[in-house]
């Protein structure tokens, strides 16, 4: 939960971000061989980790869809 986010991976290889009031999808982001672990917020950064062994790390930011 970072601001007005909650962060969640899932088995559809994707993180999600949804709205803590509403409960909409703010935006997902594709993770190449999906997610291994929960996403970690740190700051205004979420991080999150790959099967592949690679690590994502985004905005945490409501309007912005992040980028890879």
């Amino acid at each position: 939960l970072t601001g007005q986010l909650v962060w969640f991976g899932s088995f559809d290889e994707k993180v999600y971000a949804l709205d803590k009031d509403t409960g909409q999808q703010v935006w997902s982001v594709q993770l190449d061989g999906g997610v291994f672990t929960s996403p970690a917020c740190v700051g205004n950064l979420v991080l999150a980790a790959g099967r592949d062994g690679e690590l994502a790390c985004f905005e945490a930011t409501y309007a912005v869809q992040p980028k890879q």
